[in-house]
């Protein structure tokens, strides 16, 4: 189950946008988090195209979670449609069953997160592209953690 899917089965507050829900959710969980508001070199990729750069808004380390907005590529609109449909639907967010997403920090390509990668793009909130993985490798982790150091 995502994080998106758990959040929106117990949210009381309605009004709230799936992203922030996610997000609160996410940061809630975690002991050992990282707050940011941070455009690194992750780069998202549905096969080889770039469909976007992520901001990051959080880290989980004990989690190996990411979370943050997709900051978008043009070729990213070959897929919004697709991805919205699967987010506005009872699934809640796009995911690696649904695309073949891939994450590259610099250079190198991640392992496929153990948990996965997914999109979460609401029609209502259009500007809001929600971006999470989890299960991420403690050495991309380390180097996100570097890179924000720095």
């Amino acid at each position: 189950m995502t994080l998106e899917t758990q959040t929106s089965r117990n949210s009381k507050e309605p009004s709230m946008s799936g992203f922030a829900r996610t997000l609160r959710f996410f940061l809630s969980v975690s002991g050992n988090r990282k707050k940011l508001k941070l455009i690194i070199d992750l780069e998202v990729y549905i096969d080889d195209d770039k469909i976007g750069t992520v901001k990051l808004l959080g880290i989980d380390e004990s989690m190996g979670g990411i979370v943050g907005e997709l900051i978008l590529e043009e070729s990213y609109r070959k897929y919004k449609s697709a991805i919205q449909i699967i987010s506005n639907s009872q699934k809640g967010i796009a995911n690696i069953e649904d695309f073949n997403y891939r994450i590259s920090l610099g250079t190198n390509f991640i392992n496929d997160p153990i948990e996965g990668i997914g999109i979460c793009h609401l029609k209502e909130f259009e500007d809001e592209i929600h971006f999470e993985s989890a299960g991420v490798d403690r050495i991309t982790i380390n180097t996100l953690l570097k890179k924000l150091e720095n």
